[in-house]
């Protein structure tokens, strides 16, 4: 079965059903054809066997049926990938892909299953001379991730179609277990486990392969909610030990820090936190926070779980009843930090606040980095300035409402670009508080 380009953000949204969605038309071109295989012998002068009446006609329709199916363009397409063996390719490829350990050790492709461990892919993208463009962005759109999935925290099966347009792909899984070829994911319980899916797309003689490395989520705090999470309200048990300028801490602003002691049970998974460090950088119009500390077997290993233990300091870094905290982005740093960013909205509305929680694989040290707008008492969210006013009197392409802080103070803006520039309107006044060139310079 052919999946087209166009069906491609369907097949990524809907993972959950790739058996009926595509991604495993591989798997019923065979069943298929081997349902049209007709069952004869030869006896022993030659003469073909003698079959029932019964048997017979049902050979004739499959014949009648091959007959209408040979000339047509889905199988003539994908009849080819049928018979695909990736290993089949290995003497035309220099392949010489290896993993990385988080212990900077070294393991052979061929050799890794699975690891809770970080892990990095060294010549991870391998191809034959003459692949085509459209081969190579095809290899970067896939795997297909579920909504609200990416490749470090993977709940929901995933796209992995065995044909795009005129490619066939062939995907193997180095831990089957976990993740299917076909897609499905089995998520662990104790851990969450990197797994390397391998895509080798071929098109015409042509060959690309490409490792992928992917974190299945573990779903052991799967039914943890926010009420279960100890927050922290100690605000009278910490103690100012220094008050520092920039030319010692390499910032451009002084900043009250304060460090905590004895504080029980704190953080999300940990009782007893060695010691946590606070830095206060805030100011009327934003709560802005920097905290860090070593706790010892933190548990952060999934998105979900990153929030909960934000949800731990919402009282010091300012996340108020009237914030809710939605997932932005997720990312590993060179040396394998998880980073997991969020964007505080407000009555339902995005701030230009961020909050980052960044996970070391060296240490047990962990940092919440936080900024949250203070919203004045009684801040108006209903826009004077229509979406329609936003578009036709202002020329913002798609205007979207956002909270931000300009120049010391917090205002509602419509935001989106207009011939090139970013502007932010005053969604209260009509008012334009910003318009930034977007052009990009080219230097010869």
């Amino acid at each position: 079965m052919s999946v087209s380009r166009s069906a491609k953000r369907l097949c990524c949204l809907m993972a959950t059903v790739l058996a009926l969605s595509g991604c495993s038309g591989q798997q019923e071109l065979s069943e298929s054809a081997a349902s049209l295989t007709e069952e004869t012998s030869a006896d022993s002068e030659g003469t073909i066997s003698s079959v029932t009446s019964e048997e017979t006609e049902g050979e004739t329709e499959a014949e009648s049926e091959t007959e209408e199916t040979e000339g047509s363009e889905e199988i003539e397409e994908t009849e080819p990938g049928m018979m695909l063996d990736p290993h089949g390719y290995d003497d035309l490829l220099e392949d010489e892909a290896y993993i990385v350990m988080a212990d900077d050790s070294t393991i052979d492709i061929d050799d890794f299953v699975s690891s809770e461990e970080y892990i990095f892919v060294r010549n991870d993208r391998v191809s034959t001379n003459g692949v085509t463009t459209s081969m190579i962005d095809t290899s970067r759109e896939y795997p297909g991730y579920a909504e609200g999935d990416c490749r470090i925290n993977v709940t929901q099966d995933i796209c992995l179609p065995s044909r795009i347009d005129d490619i066939d792909i062939i995907w193997e899984s180095s831990d089957e277990s976990l993740i299917g070829t076909n897609g499905s994911v089995t998520r662990p319980h104790e851990h969450s486990m990197f797994v390397i899916l391998t895509g080798t797309y071929v098109m015409d003689g042509k060959v690309i392969r490409v490792r992928y490395p992917v974190r299945v989520a573990r779903d052991m705090y799967e039914d943890v909610t926010t009420d279960m999470v100890v927050d922290l309200e100690f605000y009278d048990q910490y103690w100012v030990f220094e008050e520092m300028g920039l030319d010692v801490m390499d910032f451009d602003y002084p900043g009250w820090f304060y460090e905590y002691q004895e504080m029980g049970q704190l953080v999300f998974f940990e009782a007893d936190p060695d010691n946590l460090t606070v830095r206060d950088r805030s100011d009327e119009a934003v709560c802005d926070m920097t905290l860090f500390g070593t706790l010892s077997e933190m548990g952060i290993e999934t998105a979900d779980e990153a929030y909960l233990f934000l949800y731990t300091f919402r009282n010091l870094i300012g996340w108020t009843d009237l914030y809710d905290m939605h997932l932005s982005g997720m990312d590993t740093g060179t040396a394998g930090q998880f980073y997991y960013d969020f964007v505080p909205y407000y009555n339902g509305i995005p701030t230009n606040g961020s909050v980052r929680v960044t996970i070391s694989r060296f240490d047990d040290v962990k940092t919440v980095s936080s900024r949250i707008l203070t919203i004045p008492s009684g801040f108006d969210t209903e826009p004077s300035v229509t979406y329609e006013d936003a578009v036709s009197l202002y020329g913002i392409a798609e205007p979207e409402l956002m909270i931000v802080k300009y120049e010391g103070s917090v205002s509602l803006v419509w935001t989106g670009y207009a011939d090139g520039n970013l502007l932010w309107i005053d969604a209260h006044t009509g008012e334009t508080i910003l318009n930034t060139s977007a052009a990009v310079v080219t230097i010869d």
